[in-house]
């Protein structure tokens, strides 16, 4: 039953969801948060630099959870839209291809640790399409459009929704 409902996450395909099973177990009751189970797996994000100094980390020697997810996060981010690929998208330019995609893989283990809990299907997180931001963007937009010395006649948005 898990092993169908990890499925309905984006990039899962059955072999990690077998894989993501046989590592964490089907009882989340060892964990105590998503953000546990996700440090256990591997996948928490960190800071391994202080001063300018970046601190070398030893080679683990448990690293199945996490290029399981890897693989699992490139997959999902080959899925046609979705959030996954969003953020996926949206990290890229600042972080560069293999931190973003280490950053899906959290999502994905996040959303895992959730789907088995809940016994849920995974569920596509809700955009919040708020009419205040779109405007600044909009007018971010335009004022841009101007500074290239393009001129645009402004028009009323009318919201789809």
């Amino acid at each position: 039953v898990e092993i169908e409902l990890l499925q309905t996450i984006p990039g899962v395909a059955y072999d990690s969801a077998v894989g993501i099973i046989s590592e964490i177990g089907a009882d989340m009751q060892q964990f105590s948060s998503d953000q546990h189970l996700s440090s256990w797996a591997g996948m928490s994000p960190g800071s391994n630099e202080s001063g300018g100094k970046k601190k070398v980390q030893p080679p683990s020697t448990e690293q199945t959870p996490a290029i399981n997810l890897v693989e699992s996060a490139w997959g999902a981010t080959r899925k046609k839209d979705g959030y996954l690929k969003r953020k996926y998208q949206s990290l890229v330019p600042r972080r560069g291809k293999k931190k973003a995609i280490v950053a899906v893989g959290h999502k994905i283990i996040i959303a895992a640790y959730h789907v088995i809990k809940e016994k849920e299907a995974y569920k596509e997180p809700v955009l919040h399409n708020n009419p205040k931001r779109r405007a600044k963007q909009v007018n971010n937009l335009l004022n841009k459009l101007s500074e290239l010395g393009v001129v645009v006649k402004q028009i009323e948005i009318i919201s789809a929704a």
